[in-house]
């Protein structure tokens, strides 16, 4: 099970990181209406996102992230998901634990992933598209582009 978590987070990491790739500071204040977060403001919520979950493993105290530059956040979106690996790895989660980090933040920051990816659409900024089932994603690997 923590093989498959960690996977998806290397696939996380892929994803992500070819929604942003070569996007500027405009493309992080793009508004597309009224209580639509800005690409800024969802990086810096899927920043949190994985900062509650990381807090959660460890049992720590959850610090809150406030929002920073759009190239900041996209730095640290890419930290974020290297220490929620390696707290996975270091973890020996139980099967309904790693459920619930599937189900949860896992799930819901692809789902805002593939929100900035149609984002850079409305920028006039379409990413490439690719086949993601021939896409060569490696465990412990958060540097694709």
């Amino acid at each position: 099970m923590q093989e498959l978590l960690r996977h998806s987070l290397a696939a996380t990491a892929y994803r992500f990181q070819k929604a942003v790739y070569q996007a500027d500071e405009q493309f992080g204040n793009l508004e597309l209406g009224h209580g639509v977060r800005t690409p800024s403001e969802l990086v810096n919520h899927m920043n949190n996102v994985l900062q509650f979950t990381i807090a959660a493993i460890q049992a720590i105290e959850r610090q809150t992230i406030h929002q920073k530059s759009f190239g900041e956040e996209v730095a640290l979106f890419n930290q974020k998901l290297q220490e929620l690996d390696q707290s996975i790895e270091a973890h020996e989660l139980r099967l309904e634990t790693a459920k619930k980090v599937l189900q949860g933040p896992i799930s819901d920051v692809l789902t805002h992933v593939g929100q900035l990816a149609m984002m850079r659409r409305f920028h006039q900024e379409p990413i490439q598209g690719e086949s993601f089932f021939k896409a060569t994603i490696e465990v412990g690997k958060f540097d694709y582009f």
